[in-house]
C-alpha cells in the first residue's frame, strides 16, 4: 500500500538525519531490528500500534501522512478495486468527510 511505504521512507530518512542505527531505532520503537528491515525490504508492512511506536520514537506525525493522501475522483481513500462498478456512493468510504462528499455527489448526478 502506498501509505506503508511513504510511512517507511520517511522514517528512514529521519533515522538517517539522525545518525540513528537500525538496531537503536528498533530499540526506541520496541521492535526487532530484523522487522525494521523487512519494513525497508517490503517484506512486512507495520501494524498501526508499530507505526506509532515508531512515529514517536522518530518525532514524526501519522496526521501529517494521511493528510498527504489524495482522494480519488469519487472523493474516497479506498483502493481502486474496493470501488464497486457504477456505485459512486462507496458505502465502504467511514471518513465522514470522504463519506459526505461521494454522497451528495451521487444524489446531485442522479437527478
Amino acid at each position: 500500500m502506498v501509505v506503508e511505504k511513504e510511512f517507511i521512507r520517511l522514517a528512514e530518512e529521519r533515522r538517517r538525519a539522525l545518525g540513528w542505527p537500525i538496531e537503536q531505532l528498533a530499540a526506541r520503537a520496541e521492535i526487532s531490528d530484523r522487522q525494521y528491515r523487512n519494513y525497508l525490504s517490503g517484506s512486512a508492512q507495520p501494524m498501526i500500534g508499530t507505526a506509532m511506536r515508531l512515529s514517536a520514537a522518530l518525532g514524526l506525525d501519522l496526521n501529517a501522512l494521511r493528510d498527504r493522501q489524495v482522494p480519488d475522483e469519487f472523493g474516497c481513500y479506498l483502493k481502486p478495486e474496493r470501488h464497486k462498478e457504477n456505485d459512486r456512493r462507496h458505502p465502504a468510504c467511514t471518513s465522514p468527510s470522504s463519506t459526505g462528499k461521494a454522497a451528495s455527489s451521487a444524489r446531485s448526478s442522479s437527478k
